[in-house]
C-alpha cells in the first residue's frame, strides 16, 4: 500500500531499559514509523507502554507512527469504493463513505500530517486510479454519488498538501470538474440529487476547517457546488415545482448555516440561503 517505514535494527530478547516507563523489560522494541527521518534505534518502547500509548506519533521526534487499524481502515475505504461503484449500488451506500472520511478527519485533525499521508495512499492506489479513469470517461454516475471523497482529495492536491505526482493531481482535477460541469448539469432533475451535492461539499469543508488542510480550496469548491446548485434550481423550478422543497431535504441545515458565514460571508451572500432557507 505504498507505507513506508525505516530499516530498522533486529529486535533482540534482551533485558534493557525502557526508554519511556524506565523500567527494566524483555520486550522492548523499535517503534515502526511511517516514514522516518535519520536514526531512530533508539526510539523505543516496552510491550506494555505500546499498548498504554494512543497517539499516531513518535514522542521522541513526532514522526507518524504505523498502526495495523489505520492501514485496515485505509485498506477498507479504498476497497469498498471500488467495489460499490462497480455494482447497481444505492447511492446513500457511496455517500457513506463520505461519512467514514469525516470520522477519521475528525480523529486526526490535530495532526494534519496523518490525514495527508492516509490521503496519499487512497490517491495513488492503482487499482482505484484505474477506476476513476474510467468513470470520468463513461461519466459515470457513482462519481456524483461519491463527490465529497474526490471533492476533499481534490482540495488537498489543490493546496499543495499530498506529495503525489503531477498525473494523479490532474487526475483528481478531472474528476472533480467531470462531477460539476459534465455529470451533473445533464442529469436527469432531480432536488435529491442536487441537495445531497451540496451536502458532498460541505462535510469536506468542515472537515477542512477544523484541519486547515486545503480549507480556502474547500471554500472555493462549495462555492461552484452552490453556484451550480442554483443555475440549475432556476433552469428547472418552473416545470418542477417540488425543488424547492427536495433540495433542502438532502442539505444538513446545521452545516449549511456553518457554512453561510464562514464561506459566503454572511446570509445576503449565500445564495443556498437566500433561495432555500430565507
Amino acid at each position: 500500500m505504498g507505507v513506508a517505514t525505516a530499516k530498522m535494527p533486529k529486535n533482540e530478547k534482551k533485558i534493557s531499559k525502557c526508554p519511556i516507563c524506565l523500567e527494566e523489560k524483555n520486550d522492548i522494541i523499535c517503534i515502526p514509523h511511517w516514514e522516518a527521518h535519520g536514526d531512530i534505534s533508539e526510539h523505543k518502547m516496552c510491550g506494555d507502554c505500546t499498548r498504554l500509548y494512543t497517539k499516531n506519533e513518535c514522542p521522541f521526534c513526532r514522526e507518524v507512527i504505523v498502526k495495523d487499524e489505520l492501514l485496515a481502515l485505509i485498506r477498507d475505504l479504498v476497497s469498498d469504493i471500488k467495489t460499490r461503484s462497480n455494482q447497481d449500488s444505492h447511492p446513500d451506500h457511496l455517500a457513506s463513505f463520505l461519512e467514514r472520511w469525516e470520522l477519521l478527519e475528525m480523529e486526526y485533525e490535530s495532526n494534519p500530517r496523518v490525514l495527508c499521508r492516509i490521503a496519499k495512499i487512497v490517491v495513488q492506489d492503482d487499482e482505484l486510479k484505474t477506476h476513476l479513469r474510467h468513470g470520468i470517461e463513461m461519466k459515470s454516475g457513482w462519481l456524483r454519488d461519491a463527490a465529497g471523497i474526490f471533492f476533499r482529495l481534490h482540495s488537498m492536491s489543490a493546496a499543495g498538501s499530498l506529495n503525489i505526482s503531477d498525473d494523479e493531481k490532474s487526475l483528481l482535477k478531472e474528476a472533480y470538474e467531470t462531477i460539476i460541469t459534465k455529470i451533473v448539469p445533464n442529469m436527469e432533475v432531480s432536488g435529491h440529487h442536487y441537495g445531497a451535492l451540496y451536502s458532498q461539499a460541505a462535510v469536506p469543508c468542515i472537515s477542512a476547517m477544523r484541519s486547515g488542510v486545503g480549507k480556502a480550496e474547500m471554500n472555493e469548491i462549495v462555492k461552484s457546488v452552490g453556484n451550480l446548485i442554483i443555475k440549475l434550481y432556476e433552469k428547472h423550478r418552473r416545470f418542477h415545482l417540488d425543488l424547492g422543497i427536495a433540495i433542502p431535504e438532502r442539505m444538513i441545515e446545521s452545516y449549511v448555516k456553518v457554512l453561510t458565514e464562514e464561506v459566503w460571508g454572511g446570509e445576503i451572500n449565500d445564495p443556498i440561503f437566500l433561495a432555500f432557507y430565507n
